[in-house]
């Protein structure tokens, strides 16, 4: 075993020889160096495979880190046909106005519903026809919204209206129409409005309850 340990360059020297007593012939001299030679040669490339699978180990961890950090797929929202920032912006409430405005006031805005109560009136207007609500009119069952306004003002029954601000709330146009009225408008003029909805809680709306502008049309 003590061969064995002898480095390549000792046995070139051949300094370690005399210190074991033994003498050597100079093909096994040789073959001694040789064999030492070899095993340093080994011990070399074990290293270097050593330092080598390192590497690799750090390369692959690092690659997996990249992997997973970009895992999450890339999701394309932009709708079919385009990806412009305008086609996917969501819906605009801007109505264009009306073009045949004959009169515009302000007015404050009231809600009312169809009920059979002293308050409310019953289910139809004042020429006995049923009460058409807000709802009604978004949801495709109405051609119009009933609205009440002061009798005492002559508005023509049917008289069409826009109102500017409940168009924006629901982003369209919507077509109100003066076909009932109430004690609680007379004398307010073109400055109190009243607006058929579905039931007591639409009937609260706070657009509704606001300042309206009315564009008689």
């Amino acid at each position: 075993m003590e061969l064995l340990n002898l480095t390549s360059t000792s046995l070139t020297s051949g300094s370690a020889l005399p210190a074991l007593g033994l003498n050597y012939s100079n093909a096994a001299l040789e073959r001694l160096q040789t064999s030492a030679m070899l095993a340093e040669t080994q011990n070399l490339l074990d290293g270097f495979a050593r330092v080598t699978m390192q590497q690799n180990l750090q390369k692959l961890m690092e690659l997996f880190a990249s992997l997973m950090k970009n895992e999450a797929p890339q999701t394309n929202t932009s709708p079919v046909g385009g990806s412009s920032s305008a086609n996917q912006a969501g819906p605009s409430n801007q109505v264009s106005p009306p073009s045949n405005v004959k009169k515009t006031a302000r007015a404050t805005g009231t809600g009312y519903f169809p009920d059979n109560s002293a308050m409310e009136g019953g289910y139809v207007d004042r020429k006995g026809k049923k009460l058409n609500t807000l709802q009604d009119f978004l949801a495709g069952k109405a051609d119009y919204v009933s609205v009440a306004m002061d009798k005492n003002e002559n508005i023509p029954y049917g008289t069409k209206l826009r109102i500017p601000e409940l168009e924006k709330k629901y982003g369209r146009p919507i077509e109100f129409r003066v076909v009932d009225t109430g004690g609680a408008f007379t004398g307010k003029g073109n400055s109190r409005i009243d607006i058929c909805t579905a039931n007591q809680k639409a009937s609260t709306d706070s657009t509704i309850n606001g300042p309206l502008t009315l564009q008689f049309v």
